[in-house]
This record gives structure tokens, sequence and C-alpha cells, in this order.
């Protein structure tokens, strides 16, 4: 249990490192007279990485392949010809 929150910890201190700079970057922008606060640059994160997580979907899809179902069904296969070559 210690582990597990000790872990959600680090990971979340991780993120706050990392994306810190990012979010005070975004403050600073200036559109016109108007300048995002910290809770509208927190959105246009999220919004960022959520549209970079659909456009990477979306290309996966367009090739028409999963990717990892390749793999899970080839693996086998190329295993047992390593073996035996």
């Amino acid at each position: 249990m210690v582990r597990e929150v000790l872990m959600l910890i680090y990971v979340s201190a991780l993120f706050a490192t990392v994306l810190t700079p990012i979010v005070q970057s975004t403050g600073m922008l200036r559109i016109g007279r108007w300048r995002p606060f910290k809770g509208y640059a927190v959105l246009f994160l999220l919004l960022a990485i959520a549209g970079a997580l659909t456009a990477l979907r979306f290309s996966r899809a367009a090739t028409g392949n999963s990717g990892s179902a390749c793999v899970r069904r080839d693996l086998p296969n190329r295993c047992l010809h390593f073996s035996i070559g």
C-alpha cells in the first residue's frame, strides 16, 4: 500500500516538474491584449495532448492494422523459426 502511494507521489511530482515550464510559457503568451491565466494554459495543454493522441490514433487506424495484433499473431512463428534454425 505504501509503495503505491509513493509511486503516485513520484509520478505526480515528475509530471509537475515537466509540465510547469510549459504552463508558464503558455501563460505568458499574448493574444492581442488578452493573456491566458494558468487555468487556460492547463486547458490548452490538455487539449493539445488529447489532439496529439487522437491524431496518432487516427493515423494508426488509417493503416489498417494495429501493430500489436500483428506482433501477437506473428511472434510465436518467429520465435519457433529462430529456435529451429
